[in-house]
C-alpha cells in the first residue's frame, strides 16, 4: 500500500523540489486467522528520495563538541580528533555556520558560532590544531555550551547539529544516562539533534545512546581513533543531506483494535492514537518502524481496518507538507493455507530482525545483573528464533522470488547474532571483553532500530 507526495504538494519548495517522499504501510499478514484474538505487525516506512533529486543541499548550523580530557592523550586520540574536526570543517561551504566547544574539567567555547567563509576556515583550522589535553570529563557542560552556540544563529532553512566526541565517562556535573537523555529531549524541541561518537572502550554507551536517541541523532562506536576522520565525514555528509525536518507521524486505529506500540521505541499513545516525532529525514533514508496492534476475533470472510497513518513534515524552507493518509487492513479466513500464503516476506524479515535486536538488549540487561546464564539462554533462544525464520524464508524463496532478499537479510542477522553470542558467552569472566561485546551489540542495535542513514560495519576491527 503506497501513497506518493505529489508534485503539486512539492511545487515551490526549496529542499523538496521535484522530490517524492513515499509512505508505505504494510501488514505482515494481510490475511489472518478468523475467530481468535491475535497481534498483528505492521511495517511503516517513510522513504526520502536520493540526494540527486533535490535541488539544494541543506545549510548546516554545526557545533562540534570535543573531549580533550587527559585520557585523550593516549593512543594518538586527540590528534585524530583534531584531524576529524578539520576534515569536517573542510566539507562546509559559504553560508554554513560553525562553532567549536571543548571540555575537560570544564567546558570552553574556542570558536563562537560564526558564518563559514574561505578566510574563516583557515582561522578555524589553526584553532583546532592548537587544542591541547586537560583534566576530567564535563560532558553535560560541553553539550550544553555547544547547544548555546547553535541558538545564537538558529534560523529557518538550517539543520542544527551537534557532533559530540567522548572517550571516557562523564565525571563532572550531570553524568547519568537519564540526565543526558533529558537534555537530548529538551534539545529536540528546539530542532537540535546530537550525534554522539564513543571512542575506545571507556565511554558510557548507555549515556551516549540516550543523548542521541532522545534528540534524534546518530550514534557511532569507534574502536580505533584512526577511524575518526571517516566517521566525522560520514556524519556531516548525512547532515548536509537532510531532506525534511519536524517529521510528525500519527497512527490511528479503530475502536476495536488496540494499539500496543512501536517495537523498540518509546511513543505517545492516547486512546486509539499514537504519535511519534523525528527531528529530520535524510535523503535516501528509509525510516522503518514496526507497529504492533491487538486484533479481536473476527468472523470468516470479513475485512477489518487495522490502522491508518498520516505524516506531516517541514521542508527546509519552512513550508509545511502533509503526506496523505495511508491505511492497512486485513481479511480473515479459516483456511490456514491462505493465511500462510499471504505472508509479506519483506515485512517478516524486518519484524524478525527488530525482535532479535530487542532480545539482544534483554540479554545485555541480564548480563549487567551478573546473570550470564540467563543472558546466554536468551541469546540461544534468539538464535533459534532467527534461524527458524531463515529456513522458512529460503523455503519460501523456492516458489516466491520476492522472499529471496528477505532470506538473505535474515541470514546476515543470523551470522551477526552467532558472533555476538560467542562474544557475550566468552566475556562471562572477563570484564574487559564484556565491555567490548556490550558496546558492539548496543551500537548495532541502535543503528538498526533507528534506521540510521550511516551504519557501521558489523565486523570486528
Amino acid at each position: 500500500m503506497k501513497k506518493l507526495l505529489s508534485a503539486a504538494l512539492t511545487a515551490g519548495l526549496t529542499a523538496l523540489q521535484a522530490a517524492t517522499i513515499t509512505l508505505n504501510v504494510d501488514p505482515e499478514q494481510p490475511v489472518m486467522a478468523a475467530d481468535c484474538r491475535q497481534d498483528a505487525m505492521i511495517r511503516i516506512e517513510l522513504a526520502a528520495p536520493p540526494p540527486e533529486q533535490t535541488a539544494d543541499r541543506a545549510k548546516v548550523n554545526l557545533s562540534i563538541v570535543l573531549d580533550r580530557s587527559g585520557s585523550m592523550q593516549s593512543d594518538n586520540k586527540l590528534q585524530k580528533a583534531r584531524e576529524a574536526a578539520i576534515a569536517a570543517v573542510e566539507l562546509l561551504s559559504d553560508g554554513d555556520l560553525f562553532a567549536l566547544t571543548v571540555y575537560d574539567s570544564e567546558a570552553n567555547t574556542l570558536i563562537p558560532s560564526m558564518p563559514v567563509t574561505r578566510s574563516a576556515k583557515a582561522d578555524i583550522i589553526r584553532t583546532i590544531k592548537n587544542i591541547r589535553p586537560g583534566g576530567s570529563t564535563a560532558l553535560f557542560a560541553g553539550v550544553s555550551l555547544g547547544a548555546h552556540e547553535l541558538r545564537k544563529n538558529a534560523q529557518e532553512g538550517y539543520v542544527n547539529r551537534i557532533i559530540l566526541l567522548s572517550d571516557g565517562l562523564a565525571n563532572v556535573g550531570f553524568s547519568r544516562p537519564e540526565q543526558l537523555g533529558s537534555l537530548g529531549g529538551s534539545l529536540i524541541k528546539e530542532g537540535i539533534s546530537v550525534s554522539t561518537i564513543g571512542l575506545g572502550f571507556d565511554y558510557n554507551e548507555d549515556l551516549m545512546t540516550a543523548l542521541a536517541q532522545n534528540s534524534d541523532g546518530n550514534f557511532y562506536f569507534v574502536e580505533n581513533s584512526r577511524d575518526l576522520p571517516k566517521i566525522f565525514e560520514k556524519e556531516l555528509g548525512a547532515a548536509l543531506q537532510v531532506a525534511a525536518k519536524d517529521v510528525k507521524l500519527r497512527i490511528t486505529c479503530p475502536d476495536d483494535v488496540k494499539l500496543k506500540g512501536i517495537l523498540g521505541h518509546d511513543c505517545s499513545i492516547d486512546g486509539n492514537t499514537l504519535t511519534m516525532k523525528f527531528n529530520q529525514l535524510y535523503a535516501s533514508q528509509s525510516k522503518v518502524l514496526i507497529l504492533q496492534v491487538e486484533v479481536p476475533p473476527q468472523k470468516p470472510d470479513t475485512r477489518l481496518a487495522l490502522s491508518s497513518v498520516s505524516t506531516e513534515l517541514t521542508a527546509l524552507d519552512g513550508t509545511p507538507v502533509r503526506i496523505p493518509e495511508v491505511a492497512a487492513a486485513a481479511e480473515f479466513t479459516t483456511q490456514t493455507e491462505k493465511v500462510e500464503q499471504s505472508l509479506n516476506p519483506a515485512v517478516r524479515a524486518d519484524v524478525v530482525v527488530t525482535q532479535s535486536a530487542l532480545n539482544k538488549q534483554k540479554a545485555l540487561e541480564e548480563a549487567d545483573r551478573g546473570n550470564f546464564y540467563g543472558a546466554n539462554k536468551i541469546m540461544e533462544d534468539n538464535a533459534e528464533y532467527v534461524l527458524t525464520n531463515v529456513g522458512a524464508m529460503f523455503d519460501a524463496a523456492a516458489d516466491n522470488a520476492a522472499a529471496a532478499p528477505a532470506a538473505l537479510k535474515l541470514e546476515a542477522e543470523a551470522k551477526l547474532l552467532e558472533q555476538q553470542q560467542i562474544d557475550l558467552e566468552a566475556s562471562q569472566d572477563d570484564s574487559e571483553q564484556f565491555n567490548k561485546a556490550r558496546k558492539r551489540i548496543r551500537g548495532t542495535n541502535y543503528q538498526f532500530l533507528n534506521s540510521q542513514p550511516v551504519q557501521q560495519s558489523q565486523e570486528h576491527h
